[in-house]
């Protein structure tokens, strides 16, 4: 399985190793559901991960280590979301990533939006 989309289906939370059976997965959507928090275990062992769509979601708070693993992301969708900071450092490992999309969040301006600049 390469494309996974789990879209629209009210998830609040992501078990621990839950994707950890998919590893060639490189699409994976969970667009439009009820996630409060990124977490570092929601996608263990997606190394070959290349789209990640979150939007829609009610995310406020994503722990620095969240998207350590994701060697070969492109596209990362974090938008519509409630996200006032990115923590420094959460998207430093993601050496290809092409596109962060954090539009439509209620960003605080402040010194921890710093780790945002290109």
């Amino acid at each position: 399985l390469t494309k996974l989309d789990l879209g629209w289906n009210e998830i609040k939370e992501i078990k621990s190793n839950a994707f950890r059976p998919l590893a060639k997965l490189e699409f994976l959507s969970l667009r439009h559901n009820r996630l409060c928090a990124v977490e570092e275990w929601y996608f263990t062992g997606l190394t070959e991960l290349k789209f990640l769509h979150l939007s829609y979601n009610n995310i406020s708070h994503i722990t620095w280590k969240a998207f350590g693993q994701f060697k070969c992301l492109r596209k990362l969708s974090l938008d519509h979301n409630q996200l006032l900071f990115i923590p420094a450092g959460a998207l430093t490992t993601m050496r290809r990533i092409d596109l962060v999309d954090v539009k439509e969040n209620p960003f605080r301006c402040t010194c921890a939006l710093e780790s945002l600049t290109s």
